[in-house]
C-alpha cells in the first residue's frame, strides 16, 4: 500500500485507519477480471485536496461490491452519512414499462423546468467504464445502439 498520508480523499482515510483492509483485498478480482488496483487507481493517483474531499475509488463491475465490500461499504457510508446505511439491502426497482405514468410532474408549468433520467452502469455482463477496455466500450456502443433504434414514439 503506498503512503497515503498526503492524500485527501475518503479512500485515504479509511486505507490509512485499517490498512488490513488493503492486504485482504488486493489480490482478489471480480469474475470479470477487475484488481482491487484498478477500483483504487484514481484515489492513488491523486492526492485530491484538503478543501474537497473525494471517494478516491471506482466500482469496475456490479460484483466489485460484494468482492471488494470491505472498503466500498464504508466508503458509501462515508460518502452518503447515512448512520442506517445496510449493504444488504436492495434498492428497490420495477423494470414494468406499463408502470410508468403519463401524468405530468408539474401540470401547471409553475414549477420543474426540466426532468432527466440516467440509466447508468447497468449492462449486465460488462465492466463498468472506469474499468473498460476500448474493445469493451464499443461492444457496449454497438449493443445500445441496436437497443435505442428499436425504440418507437416519445422514445425514439
Amino acid at each position: 500500500l503506498p503512503d497515503l498520508s498526503r492524500h485527501h480523499s475518503l479512500l485515504a482515510q479509511i486505507l490509512t485507519a485499517d490498512p488490513a483492509i488493503y492486504t485482504e483485498l488486493k489480490d482478489r478480482r471480480t469474475d470479470l477480471g477487475v484488481s482491487l488496483a484498478r477500483c483504487i487507481k484514481s484515489g492513488i493517483d491523486n492526492q485530491g485536496h484538503s478543501l474537497f474531499k473525494v471517494v478516491g475509488a471506482f466500482a469496475g463491475d456490479a460484483q466489485c461490491y460484494d468482492v471488494f465490500g470491505k472498503l466500498f461499504d464504508p466508503l458509501i457510508l462515508a460518502r452518503h452519512k447515512t448512520a442506517g446505511y445496510d449493504p444488504s439491502l436492495m434498492q428497490p426497482r420495477n423494470l414494468n414499462m406499463e408502470a410508468i405514468s403519463s401524468t405530468p410532474i408539474d401540470g401547471a408549468d409553475q414549477v420543474v423546468v426540466s426532468v432527466q433520467v440516467s440509466a447508468i452502469r447497468n449492462l449486465a455482463g460488462h465492466r463498468f467504464t472506469p474499468a473498460m477496455a476500448l474493445q469493451e466500450r464499443e461492444q457496449v456502443e454497438k449493443i445500445l445502439s441496436a437497443a435505442f433504434s428499436k425504440m418507437q414514439g416519445d422514445f425514439a
